[in-house]
């Protein structure tokens, strides 16, 4: 989630907004979202071969987290061990927390909650999801079907 204003600067000019936002939409269904999004990215960047598109977008987005892997995962623990790396890994969780909310809400939220009605949707979803534990399947037909109605 971090990464999709990046991604949105980085293929805006290539993709429409509408193009990005139905990829990261369809992404959100499934396991590993922003992986998903890159295959999704890599088929659309790449319209002659897009399947060596989406091949090669989902090994480069695997690929530098499985070098950071192999680089520092032996020491990862004895490192957290020191107060002063714990910190800063504290620290760093809570950018990361931040970065999420400002993607959330840029591009995410101003695309999509254009009326009140949209935001009883997703309260409504939240309810759902969070306090009666509707399954995300039945959850996600569910608002599809509202918001077809709604328009």
């Amino acid at each position: 989630h971090v990464v999709l204003p990046l991604l949105a600067e980085r293929v805006g000019h290539t993709l429409s907004e509408q193009q990005l936002l139905t990829g990261y939409s369809l992404a959100q269904l499934v396991p590993g979202p922003m992986f998903t999004l890159a295959t999704y990215l890599g088929a659309q960047l790449l319209p002659a071969s897009p399947v060596s598109g989406a091949l090669l977008a989902t090994g480069a987005i695997f690929l530098p987290g499985l070098l950071l892997l192999w680089a520092i995962g032996p020491c990862w623990q004895q490192w957290l061990a020191r107060p002063p790396l714990a910190g800063a890994v504290t620290g760093i969780n809570a950018a990361v927390v931040g970065l999420l909310l400002a993607a959330l809400y840029q591009p995410v939220w101003q695309s999509a909650i254009l009326a009140p009605t949209d935001l009883a949707l997703v309260a409504s979803g939240f309810y759902l999801l969070r306090v009666v534990r509707l399954p995300i399947v039945a959850l996600a037909s569910l608002l599809v079907m509202a918001a077809l109605l709604q328009y």
